[in-house]
């Protein structure tokens, strides 16, 4: 019995054990189903980690990349980054961003569009509109850069693009302001006063233009230019000195150019210093070696300063006397000469709203022009400073109010005929907000004056200046197409065979027509078929779209049949003969007329209607414009339809 006890309980007792150890058997399970689990999820947890801390590291590998200019790298890095997480929009932006930087703008595209316009930024679009600049359409190009200014005013890429758009569209005043803030961006002082330098010496302001050089070259990123550039910009610097007189400061950059190696722009505009100072000897020397370039450059302005048109009376007479007989010595008028303008002698009203009156008044020398609005006791009003045009055609003014903000004033005068009459100023609306623009159109800027300027004087910082003998011109003198006269002056005196003078007879029919077009084109492209008649008045834009200039080998240009010196000439006979040198029908052997192109594939063919007779008539027929009350000829010479 005793022993069949002992047995149960060792059977308990083993039963218990059983029963812990089982317990323990299963807690040991849990235990490592709970360490597998929580291992697994720190595996997965670390592999997320790893992921977020390489997807991390190749956004700001991307950044880095990007930052130095490796395009490449920062694309690769971009798309990893975008594998990790797809609506990283900042990594979408690096990539489109990085791919527009290496020139594949359908790819960089895409990427932007997926942006979305509204979370496009300044940079985004400087870069979307230089695939734009690339792809030929520069016009689109420049609203989306104007666009990125007004995101960031001070965008320095951008400010870049635009200086070079608006020199390249002749709008020069504009360009040197936007070069100008480019100037003052922390890290772009140097491009920009290079820039600057450049466009001042284009605009005729030599002293401001090698007051910015000279800043420019005595920065350490000057040592950087490479040496084309360094002499280019050192010979540009001697240019503005000699303009200016400092012909000692010029000759020591000359002299440190020439050290180098000799160099023929150098070697002529040394001798340019050379008779500004009087030594004739040296510049003999010195013009003997630059060789061939001012044949090579014959509408290059000399640089020196100007003598004023009264200066050239007395070697070239019958040509100043023709030029101030021409419409070209009247396109400008202003001081005591504007009051010699036929005004109306009383209140007139505007020619689209009856309730206002214009008025002319003299006033202690002056013109004023004045604007009333019925029911208002405010009178707006202008000093007149300048009128442009032709006294015998049409005739717009240019005035300031109060505030010194310029206008151009909202009555024109034409004369056409026996008729004459005031009428609405060409560019200017029938509406007027609350009349206040019915005094005018303000200007673009303060300085938008000289615009007009430009082409109805010889030179316009003079005329804004005062300073100088060619403010004194009439208008349009002999220098605005010869260059300034002081270095001719002296070379005439010295005997030199070079004249020191631009030629225009000499130049070729691309650099003659370019010369007459800075003041006879328009200068920006518009979305306008080339049959429109808007483009009439612009001469210098329309006749290089003619057969007769592109397949002319060089032979036909303006001067052909005009001669600059007087007003156009209204015999049609006579420019039907000019039209015959070319077009007559001729033996196959015979020699090409005394004018025309020099091959008979370049004569052009000889007319099936009238072979002898009205060229200009069919081909070149006037064109009415009432805004103007002008005629004028259409210089896209072709077959009409009519």
């Amino acid at each position: 019995m005793p022993d069949l006890l002992e047995a149960g309980a060792e059977l308990e007792s083993l039963k218990d054990l059983g029963i812990r150890m089982l317990t323990m058997a299963s807690r040991v399970r849990v235990w490592l189903i709970g360490t597998g689990v929580a291992l697994v999820l720190a595996g997965l947890a670390f592999a997320w980690h790893a992921r977020r801390r390489a997807s991390d590291s190749a956004s700001l590998g991307a950044e880095a990349a990007y930052a130095h200019g490796d395009w490449t790298r920062a694309a690769d890095l971009a798309r990893r980054r975008l594998k990790a997480e797809p609506n990283d929009i900042e990594a979408r932006r690096l990539l489109a961003r990085s791919m527009a930087r290496l020139g594949r703008d359908a790819e960089a595209n895409a990427m932007f569009a997926r942006l979305g316009t509204e979370a496009l930024r300044a940079e985004d679009l400087l870069l979307l509109g230089k695939g734009l600049d690339r792809a030929g359409r520069k016009d689109e190009a420049g609203r989306i850069w104007e666009k990125a200014l007004r995101l960031e005013p001070d965008h320095p890429e951008t400010l870049e693009q635009l200086v070079i758009l608006e020199s390249a569209r002749n709008q020069l005043v504009e360009a040197a302001e936007l070069a100008e803030r480019l100037a003052l961006r922390p890290g772009w002082e140097f491009r920009g006063e290079l820039d600057l330098a450049a466009l001042r010496a284009e605009l005729n302001d030599p002293a401001r233009a090698a007051a910015e050089l000279c800043r420019a070259l005595a920065r350490p990123e000057a040592a950087r230019l490479d040496p084309a550039a360094d002499h280019r910009y050192r010979n540009l610097l001697a240019r503005s000195l000699l303009r200016t007189s400092r012909t000692g400061e010029a000759r020591d950059v000359l002299r440190k150019l020439l050290d180098r190696g000799s160099d023929s722009e150098t070697s002529w505009l040394m001798s340019r210093a050379a008779l500004l100072d009087g030594s004739t000897s040296e510049a003999a020397a010195a013009l003997e070696a630059a060789g061939s370039y001012r044949a090579e450059h014959p509408l290059e302005a000399e640089p020196g300063p100007y003598l004023g048109e009264a200066r050239c009376v007395d070697c070239h007479a019958k040509e100043a006397h023709l030029v101030r007989a021409s419409r070209h010595s009247t396109t400008l008028v202003r001081g005591t000469g504007l009051e010699g303008i036929a005004y109306p002698s009383g209140p007139i009203a505007d020619p689209d709203d009856p309730a206002v009156r214009h008025t002319f008044r003299r006033e202690d020398g002056r013109i004023r022009f004045e604007t009333g609005v019925k029911g208002r006791d405010d009178v707006l009003a202008a000093v007149v400073d300048y009128a442009f045009g032709s006294p015998d055609r049409y005739v717009s003014f240019v005035g300031r109010d109060d505030r010194g903000r310029g206008y151009v004033l909202r009555l024109s005068r034409y004369q056409s005929g026996q008729r004459s009459g005031w009428v609405r100023t060409t560019g200017h609306t029938a509406e007027a907000e609350s009349g206040h623009n019915f005094l005018g159109k303000p200007l673009d800027d303060p300085d938008g004056v000289q615009k007009c300027l430009f082409c109805h004087s010889t030179n316009f910082r003079a005329v804004l200046d005062q300073t100088g003998p060619e403010s004194h011109d009439s208008a349009i003198g002999c220098e605005r197409c010869h260059g300034p006269g002081a270095v001719h002056e002296k070379a005439v005196a010295a005997k030199l065979a070079d004249l020191a003078i631009i030629r225009p007879s000499e130049a070729t029919a691309e650099g003659r027509v370019r010369l007459c077009g800075q003041c006879h084109s328009f200068h920006q492209a518009l979305p306008l078929p080339r049959t429109d008649p808007f483009w009439i008045r612009f001469q210098g834009t329309t006749l290089p779209w003619s057969r007769c200039y592109t397949e002319s080998e060089g032979a036909f240009d303006c001067m052909t049949c005009h001669n600059p010196h007087h007003d156009a000439d209204r015999s049609e006979a006579r420019y039907d003969r000019r039209c015959l040198d070319c077009h007559a029908a001729r033996p196959k052997d015979a020699p090409p007329g005394p004018t025309g192109p020099k091959t008979r594939a370049a004569r052009g063919s000889v007319c099936p209607v009238n072979p002898t007779t009205g060229c200009v008539g069919c081909h070149m027929p006037p064109f009415r414009s009432e805004p103007l009350h002008a005629t004028f000829t259409d210089h896209f010479i072709r077959v009409h339809p009519k």
